[in-house]
């Protein structure tokens, strides 16, 4: 076989290369791609007559190439791909057709020749060779040396080429088999006698014991009964522990649920105790809430939202404050919530009479609420044109310094 030209495929992952040859090629070797991963690692598979097999598996920097010895025939239908993440490459060559069927027609011819065509082309060389020996006497000397069973006209036919090697053969078999037949049939024939004989043969002989054995018998079978009542004994025992396993553990199983129960119980109790307790502390929270609301006589409406800590706000003290001012609409006229603090004189009358009353009491930190009416606020002219005439103002105020 030599070889036709170079054959070279790249197989990347992920897609099949699937073709019917147009040639006949060899496949020799299996190269994982020079810039593959470091971490890659490929299995090369092959489809063929829709049987999926691996020819090899190439690790980056362990197993980086593989020789093959694939042939793949004219004609064939074959499908490579990747099993992985790498990319290899196979390479190998054509082959010169003329030469790979030559090859396989020669084998196949060199099988079809069997012992007997063999002996009679050997017999026929010889004809040939010895000139001085007529035709005539070469057949009878031929048809006088053939086995039994064999029908002389048709060795001269088939040396006269009236017949092939075929016709031959059947009369070779035909015979074997007879003969096979005949031998397995008195084979079989002489077991099944035997086989009678023995059965005969046991049949009639009676069994002779002796004494020795008789009685050691006669003991075995007068020992079963307590045999049998050791054995049932043993039985009710067994029976008696597996009940009273079961029962102890029906009992254990029982005692673990009222545990468990018990427990689920105590912790219902636990919970509906627990939300009992937040909820009149919520109650009481409120309660407390609503009986820090003041409203005086004057209208002032004081609501402490946080108390704050320290020292409380009197006249006199100086102030910083951060406040929210709103309409009753909800709408913002003023506020300072970040920067500096507004800054006063408590009850020196430098802000609106509302805050000079609502203020004291305050302590640093501590958050309220104060719903002012018009008298006193900015009363029947207001403060244009934020403030409207007769405006009640809603104030949220936290006291951030107290001097």
């Amino acid at each position: 076989m030599s070889i036709s030209g170079f054959f070279g495929l790249k197989v990347v992952s992920g897609k099949v290369f699937s073709q019917i040859a147009d040639a006949s090629f060899r496949v020799t070797m299996a190269c994982l791609d020079a810039e593959s991963d470091k971490n890659a690692r490929a299995s090369l598979r092959i489809k063929v007559d829709d049987r999926d097999f691996v020819l090899c598996t190439l690790s980056a920097g362990k197993v980086d190439q593989q020789l093959l010895d694939l042939v793949i025939a004219k004609g064939e239908e074959v499908a490579f791909s990747i099993q992985g993440n790498g990319t290899v490459h196979l390479t190998g060559n054509y082959l010169a057709e003329d030469e790979y069927e030559g090859e396989d027609d020669e084998e196949i011819d060199s099988e079809e020749f069997d012992s007997d065509e063999m002996e009679l082309d050997l017999e026929l060389e010889g004809e040939s060779e010895g000139e001085s020996l007529g035709e005539e006497e070469d057949d009878e000397a031929l048809l006088a040396n053939i086995p039994e069973g064999v029908d002389p006209a048709k060795v001269l036919a088939y040396l006269k080429g009236e017949l092939d090697s075929d016709d031959m053969d059947s009369d070779f078999d035909s015979d074997e088999e007879e003969i096979e037949e005949g031998r397995i049939k008195e084979i079989v024939d002489d077991e099944a006698e035997s086989d009678e004989e023995e059965e005969e043969e046991e049949e009639e002989a009676p069994v002779q014991l002796s004494k020795k054995e008789k009685k050691r018998r006669a003991q075995e079978e007068k020992q079963l009964p307590a045999k049998k009542q050791k054995v049932d004994a043993a039985a009710e025992k067994k029976a008696a522990a597996d009940k009273a396993a079961a029962e102890k553990k029906a009992a254990a199983e029982k005692k673990a649920a009222a545990e468990k129960k018990a427990a689920e119980q105590k912790k219902a109790a636990e919970q509906k105790k627990a939300a009992a307790e937040k909820k009149a502390a919520e109650q009481k929270k409120a309660a407390e809430q609503k009986t820090q609301v003041q409203k005086l006589q004057n209208g002032l409406v004081i609501e402490d939202v946080s108390v704050g800590t320290g020292p409380s706000a009197k006249r006199g003290n100086r102030i910083g404050m951060r406040y929210i001012g709103r309409l009753k609409s909800g709408k913002v006229f003023d506020k300072n919530t970040s920067g500096k603090p507004f800054s006063f004189l408590l009850g020196r009358g430098e802000v609106i009479k509302g805050w000079d009353q609502g203020i004291v009491g305050m302590k640093i930190g501590g958050e309220r609420k104060l719903t002012i009416p018009a008298p006193l606020a900015y009363g029947k002219r207001g403060a244009p044109p934020d403030i409207p005439p007769n405006a009640t103002l809603v104030f949220e105020v936290k006291l951030v310094t107290l001097k």
